[in-house]
């Protein structure tokens, strides 16, 4: 019991640790989601709306974020593809082969691509997204890899972390509000107090810390950051660390690669070594430990192994709740040993307090919509307290209240008691130009918000002048993308990132029937030491293979509208014939193409210079 109460200790101090430094965040993904949702007023500037309210002023929330939010999502969504593995140089094409039906496997029904695009949005909005790629249990009960967008809000990430690969943090958590049913279903040893609306303050503070009264008192967090008693949840906190240790691996002198014990005992070239010393010694070896199984290869005469130490990272997670710890800290089973919880960032940089700073379209424009809709409050509120039928009088003499607020009815003109010195005059529409200059203001913060938000007009579908033409359309487009290329990077980096991940998994966890289930019937002919190989080297997408985005229809229509532009240039068609080909949706295309290469072929051996007419090998010049 005390070891666990050390523990919860511990786990409580790296969730405040990790909360302080995430607080600043936080409010700032708040803040840019309410401009998106429609909830400017209810932020930061809600004493603004109640000033607003008060003065009996108009509260308008014109939406400018909003359009280009969706424009950049639009983008990447028109031009988002399929997976493919594409091989090295010197890399095995059936290996490729087999890892491209495996990506289309992960993204079929277009689920991830579907993921990556929602997670795109977050990186448009607050400059982050995150990714849960853990292991999930499947219909059949087995390992399924399934990664899925995960709530910027319920992630806090390391304060001292500098690079966007996470290959410098050393804590993550992740936050889900959870009833006791549902913890209960998933620990059923939970020692965790039961939730009622009607509870006091002090039994949420017992429910939260136990007995541990002066931990609480001293964190200075309050206690719905662990329990919402109303709706009778409370904050399960999955917290993951990096821990840094020396380890012993086997290293191979003829081929100078370095093993894991498991990675040797998979590997079909090395584990054939070992089975050989089962052969010849008659002994089913089992070797727990990497010096073990050197030391029985030494003893059968199979030489060109040591023992060598070498750094090595781990990534242990544990969970608990107020009042209870609900895991103790393990190692998680995951061979690639980095964080399942994988993060994007948006437009990178920093400050000199050692934070990443990250920010999307969003933080930049608020105050140009606050702007607008400061100003167009302005001008209506102007506008609205202005006389309807006269120009403006003053109370007690000549005109009674009563007398005002009958002027404010459009169209009824009303007879004035008093002398005729005593209404003001000259002052009459004198707040026309005012008016003028408010639009002018309102239509700057528009003029502000293109040029700041990077997204033109022409990629919003907005002609930018009556008579522009459509390569100058075109050729804004392509300018008005180069803004917003870091973010498209940036997401290209969290696509490899975690199917690199998923790759790991397949290999760790996908038997080979799976794998052959998942090639099917399609034309490939593989092997079963073509997919036992593919299974298990572990470094097949590091040295054989790369993880390429398959062009989409939208790009590939603008790559041959490009491509046919060069004609015009008096590029000679037959330089480009193969691209043009390959660009274009012909069912046949790939019949054509290598009808088109064996033409090729035959005109260099015979020494002409010119794709013949009619296609045919036999057909004259």
């Amino acid at each position: 019991m005390a070891d666990e109460q050390t523990e919860l200790k511990d786990a409580r101090e790296v969730d405040k640790y990790l909360y302080e430094g995430n607080k600043d965040l936080k409010e700032k993904i708040q803040n840019c989601y309410l401009y998106t949702t429609h909830g400017q007023w209810d932020g930061d500037n809600r004493d603004s709306r109640d000033k607003l309210i008060s003065e009996k002023r108009p509260v308008l929330e014109i939406d400018l974020i909003s359009p280009k939010q969706n424009t950049l999502v639009g983008i990447e969504h028109d031009f988002r593809s399929g997976f493919e593995a594409l091989p090295f140089e010197g890399g095995d094409k059936e290996q490729a082969a087999i890892a491209t039906f495996v990506l289309k496997h992960l993204d079929r029904n277009k689920r991830m691509s579907r993921m990556f695009s929602r997670t795109f949005k977050d990186i448009v909005t607050c400059g982050m997204c995150a990714t849960d790629n853990h292991i999930r249990q499947g219909d059949d009960y087995m390992a399924e890899v399934d990664p899925r967008r995960e709530s910027p809000f319920r992630v806090e990430i390391d304060p001292q972390g500098l690079e966007p690969d996470q290959s410098d943090w050393v804590y993550m958590k992740r936050n889900r509000w959870m009833t006791n049913d549902q913890i209960k279903s998933i620990w059923p040893g939970a020692d965790i107090a039961e939730l009622s609306p009607d509870m006091s303050t002090e039994e949420i503070i017992k429910a939260i810390v136990g007995d541990d009264l002066d931990y609480f008192e001293g964190s200075g967090i309050s206690y719905t950051q662990y329990i919402d008693p109303m709706r009778a949840k409370r904050r399960v906190a999955e917290i993951y660390e990096r821990k840094f240790l020396t380890k012993d691996f086997i290293f191979q002198y003829d081929t100078g690669q370095v093993f894991t014990l498991d990675q040797f005992m998979k590997n079909p070239t090395t584990a054939s070594m070992i089975n050989y010393a089962r052969v010849r010694n008659q002994t089913n070896y089992q070797p727990e430990t990497e010096k073990e199984l050197v030391e029985i290869l030494k003893g059968s005469d199979v030489n060109g192994h040591a023992i060598i130490k070498r750094q090595a990272k781990e990534i242990h997670m544990a969970i608990f709740t107020a009042g209870a710890m609900l895991e103790k800290q393990e190692k998680l089973p995951y061979d690639h040993n980095d964080f399942p919880i994988i993060m994007g960032f948006g437009y990178l940089g920093e400050r000199n307090d050692g934070k990443l700073r990250s920010s999307g379209i969003v933080e930049g424009l608020m105050g140009l919509q606050d702007e607008k809709n400061k100003r167009r409050s302005q001008g209506l509120d102007i506008l609205n307290r202005a006389p309807k039928a006269a120009g403006f009088f003053q109370l007690n003499k000549g005109v009674t209240k009563e007398d005002l607020e009958a002027m404010q009815i459009s169209g009824e003109w009303i007879g004035h008691r008093g002398k005729w010195e005593d209404v003001i005059h000259e002052r009459d529409q004198k707040f026309l130009p005012i008016l003028t200059n408010i639009a002018a203001m309102e239509q700057q913060a528009e003029i502000d918000a293109t040029n700041i938000g990077g997204v033109n007009l022409p990629m919003q579908g907005v002609a930018s002048g009556s008579k522009e033409s459509g390569i100058a359309a075109q050729t804004r487009i392509r300018h008005g993308m180069m803004g917003v290329t870091e973010l498209l990077d940036n997401l290209d980096m969290l696509k490899i990132r975690t199917l690199t991940q998923c790759f790991g998994y397949v290999q760790q966890y996908y038997p080979p029937s799976k794998i052959r289930r998942i090639i099917g019937n399609q034309d490939l002919e593989v092997s079963k030491q073509a997919i036992a190989q593919f299974l298990n080297n572990y470094r097949f997408v590091k040295y054989d293979c790369g993880i390429n985005e398959e062009s989409s229809p939208t790009a590939r229509r603008w790559q041959l509208a490009n491509t046919m532009a060069m004609l015009q240039y008096g590029i000679p068609p037959a330089l480009i014939i193969e691209d043009l080909i390959r660009l274009s949706d012909s069912p046949n295309a790939d019949k054509i193409l290598q009808e088109v290469k064996t033409q090729k072929s035959m005109m260099l051996q015979s020494g002409t210079s010119q794709l013949e007419p009619g296609g045919g090998q036999d057909t004259p010049a």
